[in-house]
């Protein structure tokens, strides 16, 4: 296994975002659209409040999976401005969509509130779950493994 390297926090928590909060929602998402939400088009609303569970248990995936990664790849020097940072990412690209299908488009209505909601709980699970599964100093563990040397705070 190589030894992990030391990187800024903000490729890591970009890294970190576009894993757990981009790239696998994503992947699931097309999963669903295609296999399931055809089945709902008169039920419009459920189909968003399915759609949005579903993305919030594929960011909890997501986050496991780029937690693990993230652990043996990189070197962290402060886990709380990368977990601040990736769900800063998190949120602002969700807004901006929210806002260019909404007010570009022009599609208001209770699925566009109920959207809304969707972001503000996805971004607090988020950073909860984020907190729980990047409890570990990652830096500290490397420097106890020998991997590296050196004093590198938390």
């Amino acid at each position: 296994m190589k030894a992990p390297k030391e990187i800024s926090t903000w490729y890591a928590a970009a890294t970190f975002y576009l894993t757990a909060g981009f790239a696998i929602p994503f992947i699931i998402g097309l999963i669903y659209t295609f296999l399931i939400s055809p089945f709902l088009v008169e039920r419009e609303i459920l189909d968003t409040i399915i759609s949005i569970i579903l993305g919030l248990g594929a960011t909890w995936l997501g986050i496991m999976y780029a937690a693990r990664y993230i652990k043996r790849t990189y070197i962290i020097k402060d886990r709380k401005k990368l977990i601040n940072m990736a769900t800063s990412y998190l949120v602002i690209l969700w807004l901006i969509y929210w806002l260019a299908i909404h007010l570009f488009i022009g599609a208001f209505g209770l699925e566009s509130i109920v959207v809304l909601i969707g972001i503000a709980i996805r971004g607090a699970i988020f950073y909860s779950l984020s907190r729980f599964y990047l409890k570990e100093n990652i830096a500290s563990e490397a420097i106890t493994k020998g991997n590296i040397s050196g004093n590198i705070n938390n």
